[in-house]
């Protein structure tokens, strides 16, 4: 792609025949004598103004000469350049010659203007200089022709050498006052070139646009530069500050402030070489708002860099951004092309094909033209060109602004006589000229011929150029306005590939595309068709054997403010298949991780290809913050640490007047600064050597569009009337090849000081990848993004301690082992080998690209591909291979197992994996009946009726069709009912003629989960009028979401909609953290041990250490403040588990909470919760480095478990634990019997099962109060809890929160929350869990989830009535146990009255055990079923005939139970005996 105009270096053929019948002597010409005085005086063709704009004179050098020139004035006369160094033998000229020697001494000779001459449309003045030869002066012809810019003096391409004469061409608008220029142009600019260190032109005036501007890529503000001249155009208000080159519009109002930063006519171009203070050579264009300087005078500098000499990473971003901003000092870096030498960015035109770039100039309807009668050297001539002939000449071209291409034709031999008589070879300039509108018919038009050089010159105006200067005004990024008046700002630039392409994965047809580019010709591991190479995106029909171009990048980054997705379309494509023009449109949707994109559909009305790609790059700009020197991006996962660039001392950067001393994330050490906090130090090498503190130290540390950025407040006093404090600013930017890099000092401007740093260590990781995780065919579909994990990864463990970290359809996490981090970023699949001493190789497996398919044996697989090279064949590289097996009864959530090697296939590496969740489903069963979705594989369900309306709902789309007055009419859960669409309709499209279509109806919905759940509605209205026509169909993508927004439209065209849905009625379908499913259905969770109130308290074997631990969840901050304040804890913020003693606190982590640490063992079905450091902090076996770990086993037990777990023994870096708990048990959720306990409205609790019945209303007599002490900060804070669970007495309390009350909480400072609702409750045995009695509660939220609601649980304890020390108070022994993570408050009541309930729950559960011991299987229990069956018939006889004997007197039975209860027991400890031993802390936000 060209997004600039390039000088260009051709050997194109231009067969130049001039059909004269004289000889190529010298006649005679037609020339006009102008007085010299009046040149650039009112009559004269120069315009004196445009060219005195600016404080250096016009220059320029070949070889040992370099020239300086004053067109219109001498140097002693011009104010301009009183601070440029003239030499005396030069200061009454207009031109000084300086020529260098080999000895490196420098003459310098003067030239003053003479004579001028107009002639064939030019202007030609002579100067003369001094004596150079006998009767020979020097002379300097410099001939004036018009142009489009101010442009700069240059040396002809084909010129005669002489000791005394040099010809210089001046191509200016400046002398456009007696002619007519080719094209648009203007006077109101400045000198837009300068020559380098080597004397080389970098020229930036094809950057000048003369109607418009650039907008700058800057944080909460609109900024609009031009280059070399005023901004213009009506693209926004910055046009009406007259004279304006920099003009910033800050946000706040819809109006905004406007305020110009700069202009052209105070302005200043320097080019900066590389050297100690500044590590890239750069072009430095500044503008002042005023012309002098003043106490507030804004400046703005621009950076402009060559790209060659920048990484990959960073030459992508080809656009003007903001680095700082610091006190009215705009600092904006621009990375072009035309910031580097002319002759560096020159390239060739294809002899063979006639192309340039993506223009075919065989396209044309003729390649050979004949312009007759051309009147040269008082001759009529012929000139019959082709330009696209065979080669037979020496041919070049080069290239101008502002929509004209020229290309330049030399002759090999000599062809024509100069108007002095000299043999040279001609040359012809064709300045193609972009016009839109221009007849396809158009030819070259003859302008003017130059006889001192023998130049030809054509203009020649047509559209087939247009394309490249379209391309000019187009870049990656994009600043707009949302619907809602907030700047939105996105770049797409990382996307653009240079050695690779974007790909979509189909059978038989394949889309190739580039972002902002054209695809790259040479990709590597892959041929790209010859059609495809100068296009966009490109179409790959494997079936028929053909490619071609399916659009060009020519149109802008467009924002759809309704779906909030970028878009780009690209032109001019032609489909061969379709034998039409198509055109092609991709979706940009933000996105964590970057997903393979992926074909929608083809909009057959507007002849479009529509592609979605999915990717972080989408996502608007946001400034991050971040400590300690350290920066995390928690959306796109991208971090920065800075911290190794602090020095012991500091940093030394010197200049010709100053010195500065500067430290990061940390003050400078020993430095020349007083103040000990000094983060930049500025020194005076001259003078009083004054010594200045430019800002305090800090670690804060900012990142927005890839640059970080630091400033530092609260320096010394200035020296002005009001001591403004001194600061400075540091903006971060990425250089591969850098290094840590070092700070270089940019300037100074009101007090405040800038510097730039340029350092690897600010260069982001590529973009993560990921590939789609879902298998479907027509009548099955499988989901795998369960196991694509966020947090975490897999791992295989071979026998030679080889690890192998794995992850589905995304590339790796990094956040936890610092091994993975040596990972290749983009790696999927990862293998760690440990070698001592110390060594570790590291090799990538692969990378995600295709998404789960069917190989030859009917398996579905996972391939990774791209990894490291072969080892026993380096031309290809590593892939790995992953077969997915359906696998319902492990019981575990995932094994991979690793495959022997095949010595055929030594360059994959085979897995086999076996998971429920590779289980196929089919479509038909998908649950969803009245308006609700359930998850057959969690038993999770969406409510979708609060989403039906009784009204329809009416989405209008405005893009990517740009239709208006259009709308899709649809409803949930019901047809279509405002508009008859049909009989039984879903979705309805009303067109703008108000016809209406069906797009999907109630008939054929069929939902399926493809990351996020989906509703897809087909059978509609057919796309089209052919016999087999595809029908219109309708896909919702359902997005959880906390609040409740309106269906948008994301894509649709006549075969397809999309809508993107966010609602909180999807999130109750996420499996929430520390839970699992196993095979049969069963959900374990151990989120009810999860305490925000306290850390369970386990001692260790036979020494004065504790362990302190929690599950799931870090340890709460108050469990720390049991120690002195003298006594530092050193367990990070997110440790669940510490080691402590009383005397020195808490020492050492053994784990951090993270994501997916739960696991399942198959065969015991014993939990195992694991935690893990992420640094090594241990020494293992063999002195290597591990980190600490802890493992939790999880056993099923009848006990509640709050006595907390044993420690089993510590072996190498791990802790081994033991925890007995009912909350380890399964719940079989889809036969769950837990709710066979029902209460009446009388207090009997009943068996449905069993028909038992306990009298309760005892029990709920009284009121209860619980109490909970809570320390704070140090403080004491109680709260009570009251609890009353008679519905038919009063209410606990007056207050109107706890009116309906069964629980309420207070704190006596005004907090009454009802966290238990009457008659909102259901006792619980399920023969697993302890009896438990559930209330929820109706009004109070929580907190941390605002889809739940607050609730209690209250276990039942049966205890001896003895054991009761107040036989008052015998129901009420209820004690506060702690909160849950899930707002569930836990109480323990003791009380004899559940002692005939506990027991019948014990029969039923050694029952349950005795049969699965014994049992064999499902065969046995069929067995069984019919003699069960008669029993309990029998049984229910018995218990009618005798009901009345089945009354049971409650106390009595109660001491039978325990005794037996004692002697089942033995020893093991009950709850009873538990010792709560905790902190309770939590803050009122929290509980609510």
């Amino acid at each position: 792609m060209i997004s600039k105009l390039k000088p260009i270096l051709s050997s194109l053929l231009l067969l130049i025949i001039i059909s004269t019948c004289s000889s190529l002597s010298t006649t005679s010409q037609t020339s006009k004598s102008i007085n010299e005085l009046d040149i650039c005086g009112e009559n004269g063709h120069i315009d004196s103004h445009a060219l005195n704009i600016g404080s250096t004179p016009w220059n320029v050098a070949r070889d040992s000469s370099y020239i300086d020139i004053s067109p219109c004035s001498t140097f002693i006369n011009s104010s301009n350049y009183r601070n440029y160094y003239i030499p005396d033998e030069c200061k009454q000229s207009h031109i000084c010659h300086n020529i260098t020697d080999k000895n490196g001494h420098i003459r310098s000779i003067g030239y003053q203007l003479k004579h001028v001459i107009s002639e064939f449309g030019t202007t030609r003045a002579i100067y003369i200089g001094s004596s150079c030869a006998d009767n020979i002066n020097y002379t300097i012809n410099l001939r004036f022709t018009c142009g489009n810019h101010l442009g700069h003096p240059s040396f002809p391409l084909v010129s005669i050498k002489t000791k005394c004469a040099i010809i210089l061409n001046w191509e200016t608008s400046a002398a456009c006052r007696q002619q007519i220029p080719t094209s648009s142009f203007g006077l109101n600019e400045m000198k837009c070139y300068v020559l380098d260190n080597q004397n080389r032109i970098r020229d930036l005036t094809p950057l000048i646009r003369t109607n418009g501007s650039y907008q700058v890529m800057a944080d909460s503000k609109e900024f609009y530069i031009n280059v070399c001249s005023a901004i213009g155009g009506m693209e926004n208000r910055c046009s009406t500050l007259e004279g304006s080159s920099a003009c910033q519009l800050t946000t706040g109002s819809k109006r905004g402030f406007i305020e110009s930063v700069g202009t052209y006519k105070w302005s200043d171009m320097k080019f900066i070489p590389s050297n100690e203070q500044n590590e890239r050579e750069h072009i430095e264009l500044t503008y002042y708002r005023k012309a002098t300087a003043s106490e507030f005078n804004p400046v703005t500098k621009i950076r402009f860099i060559c790209p060659r000499q920048l990484s990959k990473s960073v030459s992508y971003r080809n656009y003007p951004i903001l680095v700082s901003d610091l006190d009215s000092e705009y600092i904006i870096e621009w990375i072009t092309d035309y910031a580097c030498p002319m002759d560096m960015i020159e390239q060739l035109i294809d002899p063979n094909t006639c192309q340039f770039e993506q223009i075919n100039l065989k396209t044309l309807p003729k390649t050979e033209f004949v312009i007759e009668n051309i009147p040269i050297q008082d001759r009529n001539k012929t000139i019959i060109m082709n330009i696209c002939g065979s080669v037979s000449h020496k041919c070049s071209t080069t290239s101008s602004a502002d929509n004209r291409l020229n290309i330049v034709f030399s002759s090999k031999k000599v062809a024509c006589k100069n108007n002095q008589g000299n043999s040279m070879n001609s040359r012809t300039i064709i300045e193609l000229e972009c016009d839109r509108f221009a007849d396809k018919s158009t030819e070259p038009k003859f302008i003017r011929f130059a006889s001192d050089t023998c130049e030809y010159k054509f203009n020649w105006k047509t559209s087939i150029v247009c394309p490249l200067f379209e391309q000019t005004n187009l870049n990656c990024s994009l600043v707009t306005k949302d619907s809602n008046d907030n700047l939105i700002q996105v770049d797409l630039s990382s996307l653009r590939l240079s050695d690779s392409v974007h790909r979509t994965q189909s059978t038989n047809i394949q889309f190739l595309f580039n972002v902002c580019d054209r695809i790259p010709s040479m990709v590597k591991n892959m041929k790209i068709p010859k059609n495809c190479q100068h296009s966009a995106a490109c179409m790959i029909d494997k079936a028929n054997n053909l490619s071609f171009n399916i659009g060009n990048f020519n149109r802008p980054i467009t924002y759809n403010k309704q779906s909030k997705t970028f878009e780009l379309l690209y032109t001019d494509g032609f489909d061969l298949t379709r034998n039409k023009t198509v055109n092609t449109r991709i979706i940009f949707i933000c996105s964590t991780y970057q997903v393979q994109p992926v074909e929608i559909d083809f909009d057959g009305e507007h002849s479009e290809y529509v592609l979605e790609f999915r990717t972080p790059a989408a996502c608007p700009m946001n400034p991050v913050i971040g400590d300690d020197c350290k920066i995390y991006d928690s959306f796109t996962g991208h971090s920065f640490d800075l911290s190794p660039l602090k020095s012991a001392s500091y940093y030394v950067i010197r200049g010709d007047q100053y010195e500065f001393e500067l430290n990061l994330c940390g003050p400078i050490v020993d430095g020349s600064c007083e103040r000990p906090d000094t983060a930049i130090c500025q020194k005076e090498l001259l003078g009083q050597k004054r010594k200045f503190s430019l800002g305090t130290s800090h670690d804060k540390l900012v990142y927005w569009n890839s640059i970080l950025n630091m400033t530092f407040t609260n320096g010394d006093p200035y020296n002005d009337v009001n001591h403004t404090p001194r600061k400075s600013h540091i903006s971060f930017v990425c250089d591969e090849t850098a290094g840590k890099g070092h700070p270089e000092f940019i300037g100074e401007s009101n007090r405040s000081y800038s510097f730039i740093w340029y350092t690897s260590l600010a260069c982001v990781e590529e973009v993560p990848k990921t590939s789609h995780c879902t298998f479907e065919n027509e009548t099955h579909f499988i989901d795998f993004s369960p196991l694509s994990l966020s947090m975490g990864n897999h791992f295989v463990l071979s026998d030679d301690q080889t690890l192998i970290k794995i992850n589905f359809c995304k590339s790796l996490n990094r956040e936890r082992n610092n091994l993975v981090k040596l990972c290749k970023p983009n790696s999927a699949a990862c293998m760690i080998q440990m070698h001592p001493p110390g060594e570790t190789i590291i090799t990538n497996l692969g990378e995600p690209s295709e998404p789960p398919m069917t190989g030859f044996d009917g398996d579905i697989y996972f391939f990774l591909n791209n990894g490291d090279p072969c080892p026993y064949d380096s031309k290809i590289n590593l892939t790995s291979s992953f077969r997915m097996e359906c696998d319902r009864e492990s019981g575990q959530m995932i094994k991979i197992m690793q495959v022997d090697p095949d010595e055929r296939r030594k360059c994959t590496y085979e897995f086999i994996v076996q998971s429920p969740i590779a289980c196929a489903q089919k479509l038909t069963e998908t649950k969803f009946e009245d308006c609700v979705y359930t998850d057959p594989r969690t038993n999770l369900s969406a409510d979708f009726n609060p989403l039906m309306k009784t009204f329809d709902y009416e989405i209008n789309p405005k893009n990517p069709l740009n239709r208006t007055s259009s709308k899709f009419i649809f409803n949930i859960c019901k047809k279509v009912r405002s508009v008859d669409c049909g009989p039984n309709e879903a979705i309805c499209f009303s067109n703008v003629d108000k016809t209406l279509v069906s797009y999907g109806s109630m008939n054929q919905l069929r939902v399926y989960m493809k990351q996020n759940l989906h509703l897809r509605y087909s059978g509609g209205a057919p796309c089209d009028k052919t016999l087999l026509s595809r029908r219109r169909s309708t896909d919702i993508e359902m997005v959880c979401s906390t609040k409740q927004s309106n269906p948008i439209v994301v894509h649709y065209d006549e075969c397809l909609v999309k809508m993107y849905w966010e609602t909180p009625s999807v999130c109750s379908l996420k499996i929430p953290s520390c839970s699992l499913f196993d095979s049969d259905g069963n959900y374990y969770s151990l989120r009810q041990l999860s305490s925000l109130t306290h850390s369970w308290r386990v001692k260790m074997n036979n020494t004065d250490n504790y362990y302190l631990i929690n599950v799931c969840k870090s340890l709460p901050s108050a469990t720390f403040q049991q120690f002195s304040k003298d006594i530092a804890n050193t367990c990070g913020k997110q440790s669940a588990v510490c080691q402590c003693n009383e005397q020195d606190g808490c020492t050492k982590g053994f784990g951090k909470v993270s994501d997916h640490e739960l696991t399942l063992d198959p065969d015991t079905k014993h939990l195992l919760l694991t935690y893990e450091e992420e640094i090594l902090n241990c020494i293992g076996p063999k002195g290597t480095l591990l980190p600490s770990k802890t493992e939790i086993q999880f056993q099923c037990s009848t006990d509640t478990g709050i006595n907390g777990p044993k420690f089993i023994n510590q072996t190498d870096c791990t802790l081994y634990f033991i925890w007995n708990t009912s909350f380890a048990c399964p719940h079989n959720l889809v036969k769950n019997d837990e709710y066979r306990l029902s209460l009446t409205n009388d207090m009997i609790l009943i068996d449905t099962t069993s028909k038992l019945r306990w009298d309760l209303s005892e029990l709920f007599k009284k009121k209860i109060i619980a109490r909970e002490t809570r320390t704070r900060d140090g403080l004491v804070e109680h709260y009570d809890y009251h609890i009353h669970l008679d519905p038919n007495n009063d209410p606990i309390m007056a207050d109107k929160q706890c009116s309906q009350a069964a629980v309420c909480q207070t704190n006596g400072n005004g907090l009454n929350r009802d966290i238990g609702t009457l008659n909102e409750w259901q006792f619980v045995s399920d023969g697993n869990i302890a009896l438990n009695l559930n209330i929820h509660s109706k009004t109070s939220t929580c907190g941390r989830n605002k889809l739940k609601k607050a609730s209690t649980k209250i276990f039942f304890e049966c205890i001896d009535s003895h054991q009761q020390n107040n036989k008052d108070n015998e129901s009420n022994d209820v004690s506060f146990l702690y909160e849950s993570d899930d707002c569930e408050y836990y109480f323990l009541w003791r009380t004899p009255l559940v002692c005939p309930l506990l027991e019948e729950q014990q029969k039923s559960s050694r029952s349950n055990h005795d049969n699965d011991s014994n049992g064999n299987g499902p065969k046995q229990r069929s067995f069984m079923l019919p003699i069960i069956l008669v029993l309990i018939m029998i049984c229910c006889l018995l218990f009618v005939a005798h009901r009345y004997y089945h009354e049971i007197n409650v106390r009595n039975f109660i001491c039978r139970h325990m005794e037996r209860l004692r002697n089942h027991r033995g020893s093991s400890p009950t709850t009873s005996d538990v010792n709560f031993r905790y902190q309770p802390v939590l803050t009122n936000q929290d509980s609510q």
